[in-house]
C-alpha cells in the first residue's frame, strides 16, 4: 500500500518524471530477466558459447521451443 507521500509525489509527478520512471522500471525488468537467463546457462555452459551469442541461440540452448522464441 501506498504511503501518503508516495501518492502525493505520483499525483504531482510531470509526464517526463513518469516516463523517466517506468524506463527505470524496464531497464530493471530487462536487468532481472538476463541475470534468470545467465544463470539457466551456467548449468549448462560451454567454454565455446558467450553471452554476447544471438538471443534466439542462447534460449534454444537452454531448452526453449522454437515456438517459444
Amino acid at each position: 500500500m501506498p504511503t501518503k507521500e508516495q501518492l502525493e509525489a505520483e499525483l504531482n509527478a510531470t509526464e517526463k518524471d513518469k516516463a523517466i520512471a517506468k524506463l527505470r522500471e524496464l531497464i530493471s525488468d530487462i536487468d532481472k530477466w538476463e541475470a534468470n537467463l545467465r544463470a539457466a546457462e551456467r548449468q549448462i555452459w560451454q567454454p565455446h558459447w558467450s553471452h554476447d551469442d544471438p538471443l534466439r541461440g542462447r534460449l534454444l540452448r537452454i531448452g526453449k521451443s522454437p515456438e517459444e522464441v
